[in-house]
């Protein structure tokens, strides 16, 4: 599982966790020129406008403990 920040042109993030499979599908959307793409997620299925994406961001998956150490 994968955590992504997902940033729209009105301002808006999306936070999601998602597969490593679903995230390559996002991806390959953005640089297809989709206008709508499905992105399967932990909690279910959201459908994302593609075209009005400004940021794809995705963070570590490794579990800090502490300060960051």
């Amino acid at each position: 599982m994968e955590r992504i920040s997902i940033g729209f042109a009105a301002g808006q993030v999306l936070a999601l966790r998602v597969e490593d499979d679903a995230l390559k599908g996002l991806t390959s959307a953005l640089t297809a020129n989709e206008t709508w793409h499905q992105v399967e997620t932990d909690e279910g299925v959201v459908n994302v406008r593609v075209d009005s994406i400004v940021y794809l961001r995705t963070e570590s998956s490794e579990t800090k403990v502490g300060f960051g150490l």
